[in-house]
């Protein structure tokens, strides 16, 4: 990976047609998106509300890299580098965040993959879509993830025979919900609320499941 002008972009060896070695390159998916639409504007707000935000945004960054890498290695080996983790943890009490956040952000997340059976498929993997007009974007799975969900079902089942009428004799059916618990592959961006303490700190775009932490 390499940035310039404030973009991501990535770079890979591949065979070309002819057997020969040659370096590939595809923009994030990120930074192509930033260049194509305009800024939100909670991002403008809170860099017009924070004269240090590119401080702010670099150790924000930072700290979402370190919990990251903590995440991917509790899940392969079920601990974690305590080198990385004093680096969160210094990141954090820089911030004002307290020395013990990257320790809830990981006891929390432990706690996520217990409550839905999570099993990893996909850990920090790298995806790059086919080319068009020979572009390339890329971008990097969080989590790729069989999960186990309770869900409410709707059956029928026998509740009898009918004892009168035209139905006399034949089994009596009724309407019975039931709870099941599904497996499902669920793809998940791991958010962490670094710069705000709050849950409501979090930007609604970034909401899109109960996996933050």
């Amino acid at each position: 990976r390499y940035d310039s002008g404030g973009h991501r972009f990535y770079y890979w060896l591949a065979y070309d047609d002819n057997g020969q070695v040659v370096v590939k390159t595809a923009i994030g998916i990120t930074s192509l998106i930033s260049l194509v639409s305009p800024s939100s504007p909670y991002i403008t707000n809170w860099k017009l509300n924070n004269d240090n935000w590119e401080e702010l945004l670099d150790d924000s960054s930072n700290y979402g890299t370190l919990i990251h890498l903590l995440l991917g290695q509790w899940l392969i080996k079920r601990k974690v580098d305590r080198d990385v983790l004093e680096a969160a943890r210094e990141l954090s009490i820089k911030s004002g965040g307290g020395a013990d956040l990257p320790d809830k952000n990981i006891l929390s997340f432990m706690r996520w993959c217990e409550g839905y059976s999570v099993e990893p498929m996909l850990i920090e993997a790298m995806l790059v879509s086919e080319p068009t007009n020979n572009e390339q974007y890329a971008l990097t799975i969080d989590l790729l993830a069989r999960m186990s969900f309770k869900e409410t079902v709707e059956t029928e089942v026998q509740d009898g025979v009918y004892v009168k009428g035209a139905k006399k004799g034949q089994p009596k059916m009724i309407k019975q919900k039931m709870e099941v618990v599904v497996k499902k592959i669920v793809l998940t961006d791991f958010k962490t609320n670094f710069t705000e303490k709050l849950d409501s700190a979090f930007f609604n775009s970034n909401l899109k499941t109960k996996g933050c932490i």
